[in-house]
């Protein structure tokens, strides 16, 4: 008998970030269990909602005077949220599709589709997502986040910037391998409203393949990054792709 498969799982196999072995198994499940193919398309329309309806980077900064052009992509962002949301792309209230015969009886509470339909989205809670270990892409997340943070500083308003960081993009927060502990330190010390968020299903990963994860202190974890970030955007979080 198969054993049961969890959430994180079905995360992880639409991550890629299984093993052979593990793949395996699911793929078994999904042939025989029409419950769990029912939970990993929901899984995988959540996965679509961010990488389509919120895969806009800003631009990279070249100089420090043009800035605000950075900032203005992220407003800009934070306006895809809202329409996406009006145009009911985002924000429609996912359908369930209908179960299977002989499995109406199942429990409706497996079955969570994400809705964004009542979020009032604020860009003043900004959350960036990083999955690059590219030199340039790290970079230009902190310089953006310094830039942020002070501007509104400035402008004697409050900003609450989080990054989270999952696949290559763990190694930013990681001690033995970012280049920018330093400067980490320097911002989580600097102002209280920025936090780093590193990806625990990215990090059980790595610990699966003989990697031992060392974050930095100013680094928390979260179960997952796909579900962490789908609760900062029901709480109204802009949310951008770096």
């Amino acid at each position: 008998m198969n054993k049961e498969i969890s959430q994180e799982q079905l995360n992880a196999f639409i991550d890629g970030e299984l093993d052979v072995a593990e793949k395996e198994e699911i793929f078994a499940q999904l042939q025989d269990n029409q419950v769990v193919s029912h939970q990993l398309c929901e899984l995988r329309a959540v996965k679509e909602m961010l990488s389509h309806g919120y895969a806009v980077p800003p631009e990279p900064v070249k100089r420090r005077a043009d800035h605000a052009f950075s900032w203005g992509h992220m407003l800009a962002a934070s306006v895809l949220l809202i329409i996406g949301v009006a145009s009911g792309w985002l924000g429609r209230d996912w359908v369930k599709p209908p179960l299977p015969m002989g499995f109406a009886q199942v429990n409706q509470e497996n079955f969570k589709p994400v809705s964004l339909t009542a979020v009032a989205p604020d860009a003043n809670k900004i959350i960036l997502h990083l999955d690059s270990a590219e030199p340039d892409k790290l970079k230009t997340l902190l310089d953006d986040v310094d830039y942020l943070v002070q501007k509104r500083l400035a402008l004697n308003q409050l900003i609450r910037v989080e990054v989270i960081a999952n696949s290559d993009g763990l190694n930013l927060l990681r001690k033995d391998v970012t280049p920018y502990a330093a400067r980490i330190d320097a911002l989580a010390r600097q102002h209280t409203n920025v936090s780093f968020v590193a990806c625990g299903q990215s990090i059980r990963r790595l610990s699966k393949e003989g990697v031992k994860v060392d974050l930095l202190p100013e680094a928390t974890v979260a179960q997952t990054a796909v579900g962490h970030i789908v609760d900062r955007l029901q709480h109204g979080w802009t949310y951008i792709k770096v």
